[in-house]
């Protein structure tokens, strides 16, 4: 797992196909539409999406097994719980169609990650990750976000 900024300056050390996401990334603002589009066919793609934030923690972690995660928020605030894989009970089975696959989250080795606009955060394979948790710090409301998926 990956928490960093989106500056050029960052970004320029990272794989192109992660730079072109990235890129993608840069060009939303608040106004953009919901829905998927293409980066780079099924290879690079992206998904923006609405919602409220309303949980107080993650219930249980998503993980991918084909494509790594970059979440951005474009509005709001959002907070992530994250927890390694490794041993944990899975709660959905893989789903290949989908790439994704549910465990329970565990009592202990959680981290969070708030997410603000111009902050993102890479997710791989062995990161379990949930999102939609309402952060202390910010009051209730609406977050617009983007998830772009790179192939492994």
């Amino acid at each position: 797992m990956i928490l960093d900024k989106l500056d050029p300056n960052v970004i320029a050390s990272y794989a192109p196909e992660f730079q072109r996401a990235f890129e993608a990334i840069a060009r939303l603002t608040p106004e953009a539409p919901l829905g998927k589009f293409e980066i780079d066919g099924d290879r690079i793609y992206g998904n923006v999406m609405e919602y409220e934030a309303k949980f107080s923690r993650a219930e249980k972690l998503e993980a991918h097994r084909n494509y790594v995660d970059i979440q951005a928020v474009i509005r709001g605030t959002e907070c992530m719980d994250w927890a390694n894989i490794d041993g944990l009970d899975v709660v959905d089975a893989y789903d290949p169609e989908k790439d994704v696959e549910f465990l329970r989250t565990p009592s202990k080795g959680v981290s969070r990650l708030e997410l603000v606009p111009g902050l993102f955060a890479i997710f791989y394979p062995e990161d379990g990750h949930y999102g939609k948790i309402q952060p202390m710090s910010a009051p209730a409301g609406v977050v617009k976000k983007v998830v772009v998926k790179v192939r492994l």
